[in-house]
């Protein structure tokens, strides 16, 4: 039993970035990075 749980907390970051992985590929962020600019120049 203490084999498996180690293999499972071994496993369990690659699994949590796949899962992550899966999820932002399925609904993307529409939230700007630090640093944005905006590509339209502002009128003035």
């Amino acid at each position: 039993a203490a084999r498996d749980l180690r293999e499972l907390l071994v496993n369990l970051p690659v699994a949590a970035g796949f899962l992550a992985s899966m999820v932002f590929m399925i609904f993307p962020t529409t939230r700007k990075n630090i640093g944005y600019t905006d590509m339209m120049p502002h009128s003035q």
